[in-house]
């Protein structure tokens, strides 16, 4: 049985490990090829250069390149739904959030492993 504190403890440490958008924080946003799958997350001081950002980094190796997400700060995440036609993006305050509004853009799909992305997360 967990002690008070032991608890309080776990719930402090999760809660200071979810990322929440503030005024300040920067924007985040991701691109994919729909020919290649390949995903690019990029950030930026404002939505609109954000966006500019994600675009020319994807485009640096192929051109047809699509907007799948953005928002301030938070995280986005990419999501197939079934039937396998094309990928959905989603972004949320929380890497939890971010996923739910991409299986909620896909009609219900799935989330891609180890794709969802948070401001602040170490370049990969």
């Amino acid at each position: 049985m967990k002690t008070p504190a032991a608890a309080a403890m776990a719930i402090g440490i999760t809660v200071a490990a979810t990322p929440l958008a503030q005024a300040d924080d920067p924007w985040i946003a991701m691109a994919i090829s729909d020919s290649t799958g390949q995903i690019q997350v990029s950030g930026g001081t404002s939505q609109a250069d954000a966006e500019k950002n994600v675009m020319s980094a994807c485009r640096k190796t192929i051109s047809d390149c699509r907007l799948l997400a953005s928002g301030q700060g938070g995280c986005v995440a990419i999501a197939m739904p079934p039937a396998h036609t094309r990928y959905f993006g989603g972004w949320g305050p929380t890497r939890g959030d971010a996923e739910a509004a991409a299986v909620a853009n896909s009609g219900g799909g799935t989330v891609l492993k180890d794709h969802t992305h948070c401001a602040g997360d170490p370049a990969s």
